[in-house]
């Protein structure tokens, strides 16, 4: 039987769960920033170093 309890614990476990898989979905968004960054810091810093 659907009771309201069951109803209101069925929705906070998937807004829980939600809040995981956004939390974890912008962590990987975060790193990707980072690594893009880094690559292109990288980059400019070789053609330069190289033109020595």
């Amino acid at each position: 039987m659907l009771t309201a309890a069951t109803l209101r614990r069925a929705v906070r476990s998937r807004a829980d769960y939600s809040a995981r898989v956004e939390a974890f979905f912008t962590t990987l968004l975060v790193l990707a920033g980072i690594a893009i960054t880094w690559f292109a810091v990288y980059v400019v810093y070789r053609l330069y170093a190289d033109q020595r």
